[in-house]
């Protein structure tokens, strides 16, 4: 058992001690059980040989929160006072799973006993390799580890951009430079798992540091914030507390097909909340206020919900596709965007004016390294002036239909398991049916939809007219199709003056045929 720490639990495994007395070799290999550190789950387990000569490290591998370590093994040679490791730290954030490789080596300088091992200076090279960096910055980094007297220091990474210094006391002092993306100053003491901190000329790069994170769908591009924060709690869940002054900033949000901002505005860290401060931004051909709050876990802003609001009425443009639905057009209203490890959700109320709403080409979804991040969608879209149902294509529409005002669609969409619906009753007032080779100006119509990914079948009613000339003069052709599926359109006919319906049909240029009781196929 342990005592009075801040690791709870215990150790299980075997000792096995061997050889003369003054020279024994012996040999650990045990793990943690049931451990938690600051009431987190803590995984430890490996193999430890203290022999005469040497200590040796093998099979070691740790989990701790979002970090840990695999195939850590090593050895110190008590002759020579030679350091040599090497495994691999492991980091899993959001849904992807990160693994770089750490070798070390180094040494004290000369030989050492087992008894001076927590006394004696050492220096060792620290390599990290094959970190996922973004552009402009070097995979591997390079650190010297080293310990002088009491106090412990770290220096490196790329162009010597980040110091760290602790001491007996608990005592840490912190910087990082360019070209980090984040660089600040920083002082505060480590105790017995507890952190207190103050951070000051903090100055990060807003885009970079976002895309360190998994948010499919939303990311904030650009921008940076400077300011003050302090961290205060156990080391693996602090609390924030500052301000910081977010200038240049901008966004893309998937379903509006463009960028947001740039914008000035404060980000305000309280406890676990990071809060933008809603601001008025550009919007993809209009304006809108954008506010978003963060929820921090464990260091990581994993839990987000972006709020857009449009103003005055001033339509956005919103562009994206949904199962078997594609929208294409300008919206006004509320528009959220949530995201949390598992995935992101769009919800929103979208006055239109105008858009399109037509089937989608579908595409193979390319799936990144690590499980997909799933994707869902709830829409209500109320229909103003311009708003167009186009079926089956854009590019060759045999229906295009204008909605009534003040009609609601709701559209919403699982991509995992894959479903969609589309649900609600539209009259149309106007468009055209095109139907042998002719454009039929619709009067008066309705689309019915009641739609999942089973099936995308919506019923349609409509009153269409063209008018053409025949040999007594013109004919004005009525084109009527009462309530049945698009699958099944097929419409009856009328004429003015009245015509049988197979010369409606040779008047359209149509071949008609006749069956033996004389009736026109």
């Amino acid at each position: 058992r342990f005592g009075e720490t801040a690791i709870e639990g215990s150790v299980s495994g075997t000792v096995e001690v061997a050889g003369p007395l003054g020279a024994f070799e012996t040999r650990v290999s045990a793990e943690l059980v049931n451990a938690r550190f600051n009431n987190d789950p803590l995984v430890v387990s490996g193999d430890i040989a203290i022999l005469p000569d040497r200590i040796e490290l093998s099979n070691a591998n740790g989990q701790f929160v979002r970090v840990g370590g695999r195939d850590v093994g090593g050895s110190i040679d008590l002759t020579t006072g030679e350091i040599v490791a090497s495994g691999f730290y492991t980091q899993r954030l959001g849904e992807r799973y990160r693994e770089i490789g750490v070798s070390v080596s180094g040494g004290f300088g000369g030989a050492v006993a087992l008894a001076d091992l927590a006394e004696r200076d050492f220096a060792t090279d620290v390599l990290l390799a094959g970190i996922p960096v973004q552009e402009g910055l070097p995979s591997d980094w390079p650190f010297r580890l080293s310990r002088e007297g009491t106090s412990f220091a770290a220096v490196g990474g790329p162009d010597d951009a980040m110091a760290i210094t602790l001491d007996s006391e608990g005592n840490i002092q912190m910087a990082t430079r360019e070209p980090l993306p984040l660089t600040f100053d920083g002082v505060g003491v480590l105790d017995d798992g507890e952190l207190e901190a103050d951070f000051f000329n903090v100055e990060g790069r807003i885009g970079r540091l976002w895309g360190i994170l998994d948010s499919r769908g939303f990311g904030l591009t650009g921008g940076s914030a400077s300011g003050s924060v302090r961290i205060v709690g156990p080391i693996n869940d602090p609390d924030f507390y500052g301000t910081l002054v977010a200038d240049g900033v901008t966004a893309e949000i998937d379903i509006l097909g463009g960028s947001v901002g740039p914008a000035r505005t404060f980000v305000v860290f309280d406890e676990k909340q990071m809060t933008v401060r809603e601001a008025e931004v550009a919007a993809p051909e209009g304006r809108a206020r954008v506010g978003m709050t963060a929820l921090f876990s464990r260091w990581i802003p994993d839990i987000y919900e972006v709020r857009v609001e449009t103003v005055d009425d001033d339509p956005i443009r919103i562009a994206n596709q949904f199962g078997d639905i594609e929208i294409d057009g300008y919206g006004a209203g509320t528009l959220i965007v949530s995201g949390d490890p598992g995935g992101i959700a769009i919800t929103g109320d979208l006055v239109a004016s105008p858009m399109s709403i037509t089937l989608a080409d579908q595409e193979e979804i390319e799936q990144g390294d690590g499980p997909p991040s799933e994707l869902s969608v709830d829409l209500n879209v109320t229909t103003d002036r311009g708003v167009e149902f186009l079926w089956p294509t854009q590019a060759f529409p045999i229906l295009r239909g204008s909605a009534g005002i003040n009609e609601t669609v709701r559209i919403t969409y699982e991509e995992d398991p894959r479903s969609f619906s589309v649900d609600g009753g539209v009259q149309i007032q106007g468009g055209e049916v095109f139907y042998f080779d002719r454009s039929f100006y619709i009067r008066e119509g309705e689309i019915i939809f009641a739609e999942d990914e089973t099936g995308f079948d919506p019923r349609l009613s409509v009153n269409a007219e063209i008018r053409e000339i025949g040999e007594d003069g013109p004919v004005r052709i009525y084109l009527v199709a009462d309530e049945r599926p698009l699958s099944e359109f097929a419409p009856t006919w009328r004429s003015d003056p009245p015509l049988s319906e197979a010369a409606i049909l040779t008047l359209l240029g149509g071949t008609v045929f006749v069956s033996e009781e004389g009736d026109p196929i």
